[in-house]
């Protein structure tokens, strides 16, 4: 089975350290505690994570939801 993948343009002002699907939503962290999200991976908007140290991974859980995690020890949820 092959897959067709479609270019898409995506150029936050800040390194992109993790990215997640879940729940019908893409997710995607970095420096500065930046985070955005997206239904469609087209259209991005900006979430607040009250942190301004780097996020450096982000998951999903189907009981949790999403958890950010990052240096200096921060998790996120």
């Amino acid at each position: 089975m092959s897959t067709a993948w479609t270019s898409r343009v995506f150029a936050p002002n800040f390194a992109i350290r993790g990215a997640a699907y879940g729940n019908s939503r893409y997710v995607v962290v970095g420096d500065s505690g930046n985070i955005r999200h997206s239904a469609d991976g087209i259209t991005w908007t900006a979430a607040t994570s009250g942190v301004t140290t780097a996020l450096l991974a982000v998951g999903y859980w189907e009981d949790v939801g999403f958890i950010a995690t990052g240096s200096s020890g921060v998790i996120l949820n």
